[in-house]
């Protein structure tokens, strides 16, 4: 599995790129997730309060995010949370986002997918929300779907547009369709100039594309 890049926890903080963010916003993690470790997810986790189940639910969340695995019973410590602490909208829905982690960690792909839509309905406006759900339909092989999911996420500002670019640009290939893919490799790449995996992709459908060129060139002579 691919390292992850998270953000440290420090107390009712957490820290990203050098930065301290309080703990009631999201703070998101990159991990390397399914197919070819080609989808890298966008992940939300956060501490609710002093509750102790938010606090384990996000424990688990963010280990789940580093391990791709998870049980049921992590998944019912954040039911919990959700059921027997009074919450903000914000804070339920990042409970749900997760919620929706441990989940999709766990294979219950159609369980995140109703966390992930109820995490909308309370916080439309967040864009790694869309990102995980395009990561699900990656995994469902809904291709077309995900393009649109990731789509949202890119409208909806997400916080590591990158993510979503590469995302994407993932879909696009296993749609065959290598020049939308390679735009977005080079747009991922453009935003995180140092990010390795987004070069190799690039190179990969690169490859692919001229492949298809020169093969289209052919029938046509």
């Amino acid at each position: 599995m691919y390292g992850s890049i998270k953000q440290v926890r420090i107390g009712r903080y957490c820290r990203s790129s050098g930065t301290l963010r309080p703990l009631a916003l999201a703070c998101f993690a990159l991990a390397c997730s399914v197919l070819e470790c080609g989808v890298v997810s966008a992940q939300s986790t956060t501490v609710i309060g002093n509750s102790n189940f938010g606090r384990e639910c996000f424990t688990r969340a963010e280990l789940a995010v580093t391990m791709n695995a998870a049980t049921s019973h992590d998944v019912e410590v954040c039911s919990r949370a959700l059921e027997e602490v009074t919450l903000t909208r914000d804070d339920r829905a990042a409970t749900l986002v997760n919620k929706g982690i441990l989940q999709s960690a766990s294979g219950a792909m159609e369980d995140a997918k109703l966390s992930y839509d109820e995490a909308l309905s309370l916080a439309s406006d967040k864009g790694e929300t869309h990102i995980n759900i395009g990561n699900i339909y990656v995994r469902q092989q809904r291709y077309q779907d995900a393009v649109l999911e990731y789509t949202q996420g890119i409208a909806k500002d997400s916080r590591r547009p990158h993510v979503a670019y590469l995302n994407r640009g993932l879909a696009f290939e296993y749609l065959e369709d290598f020049q939308a893919a390679s735009s977005d490799y080079t747009q991922a790449l453009a935003m995180s100039p140092d990010w390795i995996r987004a070069k190799k992709m690039l190179a990969r459908v690169n490859l692919k594309l001229s492949r298809q060129q020169a093969r289209e060139s052919r029938t046509t002579q």
